[in-house]
């Protein structure tokens, strides 16, 4: 939680000290917001942890991305009718991410509920409850559903990434190509909460293992309704521009 609170003050104090006001320092803006989700990408070692920062730098990044948006030159620019298809393109990603990002809030929210239920039956199971038993056993299928919908989830993820990959290599106006390079790098962010519900556990002890997750379910939670409010924003923004 450290982490994430640490990242969050830092992109807040320089959001208020600077405010970029140009096409060019907003593009240098979201280049920074990029790279370092790139370098966490490549230097993470613990998904715990290093999910709440990605999805912190995502927030962060969409941040850069809507002050862009609402730049004069950029909603006079991308309406032209030569960036029409470019730009319906991107609302149907911006459709996809939503969709995606919905989903892995719902898993998490579930999974949450079922550490409850597993919390509920480890106290019962100090004052002798004989149904304590039978809780665990129902967590544990339970455990079993999630896995197979995260398994399920990533696979969704990974061929939006593959069909991102397959249409990047055009040259679009530079708005519309940092938003398909956000695009992309969203759904990479989004494999890292889920790698938590699917990386190796504990099989003996399903009630340590769980309860040992709790606090970054609850910090990665967290990260993806804020980063579902931020696309939201941005699709409302698109929207907003090319009915204009």
């Amino acid at each position: 939680m450290a982490d994430s609170l640490e990242i969050s003050k830092t992109t807040g104090h320089s959001r208020s000290i600077s405010l970029p006001s140009t096409s060019h320092s907003l593009a240098t803006a979201v280049e920074e917001q990029l790279q370092k989700l790139r370098s966490l990408d490549a230097t993470s070692s613990s998904l715990a942890s290093s999910a709440p920062r990605k999805l912190g730098g995502l927030k962060d990044l969409y941040d850069c991305i809507d002050d862009r948006l609402q730049m004069p030159l950029t909603q006079k620019a991308l309406p032209h009718e030569n960036h029409r298809s470019s730009m319906e393109v991107l609302l149907d990603g911006s459709l996809k991410l939503l969709d995606v990002c919905g989903n892995v809030k719902d898993v998490f929210s579930q999974m949450k509920e079922c550490i409850q239920e597993l919390e509920s039956s480890s106290w019962r199971k100090r004052r002798r409850d004989p149904e304590q038993a039978s809780e665990v056993e129902t967590y544990i299928k339970s455990r079993k559903t999630l896995r197979k919908m995260v398994t399920k989830l990533l696979d969704h993820v990974r061929k939006m990434e593959r069909k991102n990959d397959l249409r990047k290599h055009s040259k679009p106006e530079a708005t519309l190509s940092i938003l398909r390079e956000a695009e992309e790098i969203s759904f990479s962010v989004f494999e890292s909460p889920l790698h938590v519900l699917s990386g190796p556990r504990e099989r003996s002890k399903p009630i340590s293992w769980s309860l040992a997750l709790e606090m970054s379910i609850g910090e990665i939670e967290e990260g993806m309704e804020c980063v579902f409010r931020r696309l939201v924003k941005t699709r409302a923004a698109l929207l907003c521009i090319i009915n204009c």
